[in-house]
């Protein structure tokens, strides 16, 4: 099957994710947002960056944001829905992402208009991550709980 460019549709193992760091740890930026762990002193950086999310005690955090090519619509929702799913759960507990506290995907690229997804209302301070269930929502709550990532 073609796709309308004349090349073949991305499938799974080109969906490209990519993770970029928006913070990047030099030298200066240590001196100013120093990390325990990190030594900036002397002329040259050989402070071991430390690879792990910040904590309460942090003055900042790190963000990721993730560039994502979904499949093509052409597919059953379901199935395009798990796939994407599985990639976003690679991603977040992947080796790239512990740097990270926040990591920020790009809209409708695990659901579309067309399969909507129910937000609790927050006023009843919902926790959505329920193991037993299979909505998307819960799936992705308890997904940022294992990965300990907002």
């Amino acid at each position: 099957m073609k796709h309308r460019n004349g090349q073949r549709p991305p499938g799974i193992s080109q969906l490209l994710p990519v993770l970029l760091v928006l913070t990047c740890w030099t030298k200066a930026t240590l001196q100013f947002y120093p990390r325990p762990g990190n030594d900036v002193g002397g002329d040259t950086f050989e402070g071991d960056i430390r690879m792990a999310s910040s904590n309460a005690l942090d003055d900042s955090y790190v963000v990721g944001v993730v560039e994502f090519r979904p499949e093509l619509l052409n597919m059953d929702i379901r199935v395009r829905t798990e796939r994407h799913y599985e990639a976003y759960r690679a991603m977040v507990l992947g080796e790239e992402a512990r740097l990270t506290d926040i990591i920020v995907f790009p809209e409708l690229t695990l659901n579309t208009l067309s399969d909507p997804v129910y937000v609790p209302d927050p006023l009843h301070s919902p926790v959505p991550c329920r193991e037993d269930s299979p909505e998307l929502l819960s799936k992705l709550s308890c997904l940022a709980a294992e990965a300990r990532k907002y």
